[in-house]
């Protein structure tokens, strides 16, 4: 029988060798297919959210490279040596940690200019700015701390940890998990929610140095010195794939649609890497962009405007405190000096009061405006510094009053809109529904947790309160068919504080199907199953469906192979097994001095 088992087990190993070979060798494909050179010692880069542009880190300077162009448009002098930026959710301020004199810079995007300092660190090297609240983290080298500053308040404090120097950053998408380099040997992790408590590691690097997320947070990429980039699946934590070609890469940033890699190569390299994580079948050369850091000098002021295309502005919506406008695009064709950006300025009579460089896009939304007032906002093409644009609009708005909004009969969190707040039904079932919204952030609204709250009512009430949510969707359950329901999802500012940012949307869930009972628990199970079944990828499920057909014939060749020579009979069997007579052994007492008395002794 022991023979039997040990085919069992076995059997076991080999189908869970299988299972781990096809879950964890799939690996997408990427290509190098370009590089961008001309700088002198690159240290660091960090990609907008909007994906316009990138902040690189070089020397004693921080340049504004164009990421549809790969020209430098902008220069911060930064005298400190500046090493890791991040930017802040809505882009509108990006900080930088400076080596050099232990301090955090903050940077007006819109002017690339540093209109504030954070001090009290000791090895800044690498900031990270958390997804849900308004928080920067810091990294402090020399003295093994992790600390955090509060944006709005200015306070810093640091969180419990134990590795030893940590030198770099980073935080899952979502805002769960935080990544942390410690002195170039391992990543460790931690779980945001349960007080930075630390919930795992990463191993199998090769001296890790910085490290970044997809945007939908299913992989890290984390840059190894020795010359890789290491893959890891973050639902496992295990490594994936490496990238290769890269010459000691010391950064890395994932543009915000997931399709490319910048990675930062040093020593004698010197340059950035561009990788296409979603490659075509047919090969490209390699690209080359050279760029002229030394020679760029920032603009001291908002460069002449000439028209000589047609350009059209116009508004596309206004809330009390915001507006958003909208323009047409023009080519290198009707502008050949046109550097791939536009900036959208914003007047009120002779003032100038906001300077934004809105990207690469076709739109632009002015925060932070004043209830019923006029403003002026202008459009241009970006052709380089001093150099005249060749296509410019302008156009008169007014923000209106606006109103207050009553959020829920049984809180007392009143809720003005002071931020654009949109809310959406994404899917309706007879017991269920999901709404999705748009997301706010600490610089929109100072007071805000993180978090939002999903209420749900009737006309006879309201019927749920939910709290906790920290994504942009909520599914209600539990619901009944062929009912009208009312959604309100508000932004949470804490108890008794009003919520700068709410919506309301009604929505009807369907019949339940003539002759089928539908709950919401039978519901909310197909949709889990029908999801887990997704993300499974065709790999994982050939190499289960191989594993479970060599485990079935293994189990079966050893359960009737054996079956002769009586391991495989049935267990209640019984068998002429001869017995064996065990000897009795003698009494054994133990006398009062604690010595023991043989039955020889007599008692003496």
């Amino acid at each position: 029988m022991a023979s039997g088992i040990k085919f069992y087990f076995h059997a076991a190993i080999f189908a869970a060798v299988l299972v781990s070979f096809f879950a964890t060798s799939t690996f997408s494909a990427y290509a190098i297919t370009g590089k961008i050179t001309g700088f002198t010692v690159p240290q660091g880069i960090t990609i907008s959210p909007n994906g316009a542009y990138a902040y690189v880190s070089d020397l004693n300077s921080i340049y504004k490279l164009n990421l549809s162009t790969y020209a430098i448009t902008g220069k911060i002098p930064d005298y400190s040596m500046p090493l890791g930026v991040a930017f802040s959710p809505n882009g509108t301020y990006a900080y930088a940690a400076n080596w050099n004199n232990n301090t955090v810079s903050v940077i007006d995007t819109a002017t690339d200019s540093i209109i504030q300092t954070f001090s009290g660190f000791d090895g800044a090297e690498s900031v990270a700015f958390y997804p849900k609240g308004p928080y920067l983290y810091v990294t402090n080298l020399n003295n093994g701390k992790v600390s955090f500053v509060n944006i709005a308040t200015g306070s810093i404090s640091n969180i419990t940890y134990t590795a030893q120097a940590p030198a770099y950053i980073a935080f899952s998408p979502n805002g769960l998990y935080a990544y942390i380099i410690s002195n170039s040997t391992t990543v460790t992790i931690l779980n945001m929610l349960k007080n930075a408590a630390q919930v795992g590691t990463i191993s199998g690097l090769n001296n890790p140095i910085a490290v970044t997320f997809s945007p939908d947070g299913k992989y890290a990429y984390i840059a190894n010195s020795g010359s890789n980039i290491s893959v890891v699946n973050t639902s496992t934590s295990k490594i994936i794939g490496n990238m290769s070609g890269f010459h000691n890469p010391a950064s890395i940033a994932i543009s915000p649609n997931g399709l490319y890699a910048y990675v930062v190569n040093t020593y004698n390299d010197n340059n950035i890497s561009i990788v296409s994580l979603s490659p075509s079948s047919s090969s490209l050369p390699l690209q080359v962009y050279t760029v002229s850091p030394s020679s760029f000098y920032s603009a001291s002021s908002v460069p002449s405007v000439t028209t000589t295309v047609p350009f059209q502005v116009w508004v596309v919506s206004t809330t009390p405190t915001s507006a958003t406008v909208s323009w047409s695009q023009i080519n290198n064709l009707q502008c050949p000096k046109f550097e791939g950006t536009y900036v959208a300025d914003l007047f009120q009579g002779s003032s100038e009061l906001q300077n934004n460089y809105a990207g690469s896009g076709t739109s632009y939304t002015y925060l932070n405006l004043s209830r019923d007032q006029t403003y002026n906002a202008l459009v241009y093409a970006w052709c380089g510094s001093g150099v005249p644009s060749c296509a410019s609009n302008s156009i008169t708005f007014t923000t209106p009053e606006g109103t207050t909004i009553t959020t829920s009969t049984t809180t007392t969190i009143s809720a003005t809109s002071t931020v654009p707040f949109q809310v959406w039904v994404v899917s309706t079932t007879p017991t269920s529904a999901t709404v999705a919204w748009t997301q706010v952030n600490s610089l929109q609204c100072p007071a805000f947790q993180g978090w939002y709250v999903a209420d749900l009512s009737t006309s006879s009430g309201e019927i749920q309160n939910n709290y906790g949510s920290y994504g942009s969707s909520y599914t209600y359950k539990g619901l009944s068919p062929g009912k009208t329901y009312n959604a309100l999802v508000y932004a949470w500012c804490g108890s008794g504080v009003p919520s700068c940012a709410s919506n309301s949307i009604s929505f009807n869930t369907p019949a339940a199907p003539a002759g089928k009972a539908t709950s919401a628990k039978t519901t909310a199970s197909s949709a889990n199953a029908q999801h887990s079944t997704s993300t499974y990828s065709l790999s994982m499920i050939l190499g289960v469906i191989i594993a479970l057909i060599v485990a079935v014939a293994i189990i079966l060749w050893v359960w009737f192979g054996n079956k002769g020579n009586g391991e495989g009979a049935e267990p209640h069997a019984k068998y002429n097994v001869p017995e064996v007579a065990v000897p009795k052994m003698p009494d054994v007492k133990l006398k009062n001095d604690g010595q023991v008395s043989s039955p020889d002794s007599k008692g003496k």
